[in-house]
């Protein structure tokens, strides 16, 4: 016996216990299922009316169409959902991703300050500072606000934090910086006088470069090619590499991060808006 939860002259919905067949399968005793029992109590139905399958094994809702014209709405509906599905699965995976390269860039950050604060026999938080290192970081806070763009030109396609997705509803995205949109073969630009801490390789063999002004890190993600080294000083508006396009959107996007040591802040109260 089965539970028929809903019906009409289009579809039927049925609650499908477990244990029993969605479909019929190959062979006689095979054949009783849950599209075979609806046959049996439902007139005028057409002979494959499954819009999607359940395991035999499990219970839940199933629904089957008594016409050709309902069984290709609701089909298309079931693959849209199917798609969406998809595409959220792969935002969720990208944000993994972002967040595993964050955790290490935190980590290489907290060991650069680890080193420096040993071999200056500093026993405070934060880097060992040069007093002309101090002068630097003075001047780069003096200048929050009016940094410029990590970029010549571009436009800012995810702000900093948590925010709704642009086109699915109920889907939140999590991001650690800004991620700006920009010409294919355009260059990063250093926001202001530093020294390149370090230069990390990320998947697909992409590059971040990390550098370092005073005890603030600013951090270019995406790069192909990078033009500068560890130690090398950099001025303002200095390129220091080729923002990566990909391949299959054709979208050239640079991920802007700043530290203070290893907090992030937020880069939007930090760079001026073009």
């Amino acid at each position: 016996m089965m539970n028929i939860l809903y019906s009409d002259s289009d579809i039927i919905v049925i609650d499908k216990p477990g244990g029993v067949l969605s479909v019929p399968g190959r062979g006689p005793d095979k054949q009783d299922c849950v599209v075979t029992r609806a046959q049996a109590i439902f007139s005028n139905m057409i002979n494959q009316p499954a819009v999607h399958r359940l395991d035999m094994y499990t219970s839940g809702v199933i629904v089957l169409a008594r016409t050709s014209e309902a069984h290709k709405n609701i089909s298309k509906q079931f693959e849209q959902r199917k798609t969406e599905k998809k595409y959220i699965a792969e935002i969720n995976k990208k944000q993994r991703e972002e967040k595993e390269i964050d955790r290490k860039v935190e980590k290489l950050i907290a060991e650069a300050i680890a080193s420096s604060r040993k071999e200056g026999n500093v026993k405070a938080s934060g880097f060992a500072l040069t007093p002309e290192a101090k002068e630097l970081e003075k001047d780069f806070i003096s200048n929050k606000g009016k940094l410029p763009s990590p970029v010549e030109r571009g436009v800012v396609v995810r702000r900093y934090g948590i925010q709704s997705h642009p086109t699915l509803k109920g889907i939140t995205i999590e991001s650690n910086g800004i991620f700006y949109a920009t010409e294919e073969d355009s260059k990063a630009r250093v926001i202001f006088d530093g020294k390149v801490l370090a230069i990390q390789v990320l998947p697909g063999k992409k590059k971040a470069v990390l550098v370092q002004h005073g005890n603030y890190i600013s951090v270019y993600k995406n790069l192909d090619n990078v033009t500068v080294q560890k130690g090398d000083m950099v001025s303002t508006k200095q390129k220091i590499g080729t923002i990566h396009t990909d391949k299959t959107t054709g979208k050239t996007i640079l991920a802007f991060v700043i530290f203070k040591e290893v907090q992030r802040q937020n880069p939007e109260e930090w760079v001026y808006k073009n």
